[in-house]
């Protein structure tokens, strides 16, 4: 229903996926977040922090994963290698399934905020105090247990709009310092103030993962910006990250 004879699209995050070019065009010209720094976008460093989980923790998430591991091969093996999509939709026909799917869903929250994260949230929300941080989670669930354990404000799509502008309005002020979200941070923030943030979860997308950075990379004068990633050692979580890094070296605004 686009009928403009000429068309341009600008976007700090391309999508990934052929849809760009379908409804718009082939890219013409970009730029990746290393160019942008010092120009466009503060100087910044990204720092993977390594969380083991304890014993019980290690030992109920192999127990969670193993059950859900067998079923999904035993799955690819048969139907030669359908999609995720497919799986989840043939696994909740029956109990067994749905099972597994429980299982997968409870390795995913366990990991989601285990013991060590907890200290390592603390232990650089303590080292970092005062500074504008902003915490993101990947599930609003782990975003209020940390509002409620650690006494900060947290911002999700459950909150009303009215209340979210005041929790924004206070942040910019100064009058408080964190703000823990799930998804609802990733766009549309403009705080140059806000030099920090902590990754406690997220998924492999380097395009949200972008999203999310980029509200600590404002440019300010003398500005350096610090990310902090939290990852659970021997988890998938690990194979986010470096897709993460892997994608955010790639990525930039396109046109």
């Amino acid at each position: 229903m686009m009928v403009a004879p000429a068309r341009l699209g600008l976007t700090a995050t391309p999508p990934e996926s052929a849809a760009l070019e379908r409804h718009i065009g082939p890219v013409v010209y970009s730029l990746g977040v290393a160019d942008l720094v010092g120009d466009g976008l503060a100087a910044f460093d990204i720092v993977t922090v390594p969380i083991e989980l304890g014993r019980e923790e290690r030992a109920r998430y192999r127990e969670l994963r193993g059950k859900f591991a067998a079923r999904y091969a035993a799955f690819q093996r048969a139907t030669g290698g359908a999609s995720w999509h497919e799986f989840a939709r043939e696994s909740g026909r029956t109990a067994a399934g749905r099972e597994v799917l429980a299982a997968w869903r409870a390795s995913r929250a366990l990991i989601a905020y285990p013991s060590g994260k907890r200290d390592a949230l603390r232990a650089l929300l303590a080292h970092h105090a005062g500074t504008r941080t902003l915490v993101f989670t990947g599930d609003n669930a782990t975003a209020y247990t940390i509002a409620r354990e650690l006494l900060v404000m947290p911002v999700t799509c459950e909150i009303g709009r009215a209340e979210r502008a005041r929790m924004l309005d206070r942040f910019r002020a100064g009058d408080a310092s964190v703000l823990v979200s799930s998804q609802v941070l990733d766009e549309g923030l403009d705080v140059p103030d806000a030099e920090l943030a902590i990754v406690v979860g997220g998924t492999s997308s380097a395009r949200r993962h972008v999203q999310r950075i980029g509200r600590v990379l404002r440019p300010r004068e003398g500005k350096r910006a610090r990310v902090y990633e939290l990852a659970v050692e021997h988890t998938k979580e690990v194979d986010y990250v470096e897709r993460r890094r892997a994608g955010l070296a790639q990525m930039g605004g396109a046109a």
